[in-house]
């Protein structure tokens, strides 16, 4: 009886011990400082492995980010490359990121990455509408409990009113907004007309050209390329 306490105590304290070295290992910061440790010696694609690791676990870092694409760079896996730099820009907004992007674009004839005005406004109303949302709330709040007030004047209640109806309008429209997705294509792929093998080819792409979603139709996903509509099967590429 004796003996088999303690095998039972001896399996449990070898299960416990191996729950925990799994749980080290899947520890992101832990991961992350081997990741590290690998890069500064110069294992680079074993420091790879790793960071993709953490990345799939929606955690990541500038710093993270930033090496990633030095090392799909130097493999001349240019269109990963760009989507870790894509990446980078979304959390640090560092114009410097969008110009290596640029660079790496024109070198490599790649669509779809003009920085202008029009992109900075959409960037910007994305990082900031959930703000934005919140702010309107607080306000209409405001405006609909002066609108309850039994002191407030007729006058004021007109124009309360309309405010708040503007307030309201204004929810509505952000909520509505559509805002389209962008992807980068992941591998070397054709742009189809419709959303079948057998439609006709628009185009044979390389892979690192930014697209924008526009649709889903079963497998394949609507975009359009030279202002025309084109599909592209949906594994073709990567949201970011």
């Amino acid at each position: 009886m004796q003996k088999v306490t303690i095998k039972f105590l001896t399996f449990g304290l070898l299960f416990l011990l191996a729950l925990t070295s799994r749980a080290q290992e899947a520890n992101p910061q832990a991961l992350l400082n081997e990741a590290d440790s690998l890069y500064s010696q110069k294992k680079f694609t074993e420091s790879l492995k790793i960071y993709k690791e953490v990345f799939q676990q929606e955690i990541a870092t500038p710093a993270m980010l930033l090496k990633m694409a030095r090392i799909e760079e130097a493999m001349n896996n240019k269109a990963m490359a760009i989507y870790y730099l894509t990446k980078h820009y979304n959390l640090t907004a560092d114009e410097k990121v969008l110009d290596k992007i640029s660079q790496m674009a024109e070198k490599n004839e790649l669509e779809g990455y003009a920085f202008n005005d029009f992109f900075r406004i959409s960037y910007y109303y994305q990082q900031f509408l959930p703000l934005l949302q919140l702010v309107l709330s607080g306000v209409l709040l405001v405006l609909v409990a002066l609108l309850y007030k039994k002191r407030t004047h007729k006058e004021a209640r007109t124009v309360l009113g309309v405010f708040s109806l503007l307030l309201i309008v204004g929810l509505g429209v952000t909520n509505n907004l559509p805002v389209r997705e962008k992807a980068i294509i992941n591998q070397n792929t054709y742009l189809m007309a419709g959303p079948s093998a057998g439609a006709e080819v628009v185009d044979a792409l390389n892979a690192g050209h930014k697209i924008t979603i526009k649709g889903q139709q079963d497998v394949w996903t609507e975009t359009s390329w030279n202002g025309q509509k084109a599909y592209i099967k949906t594994g073709h590429f990567r949201k970011l």
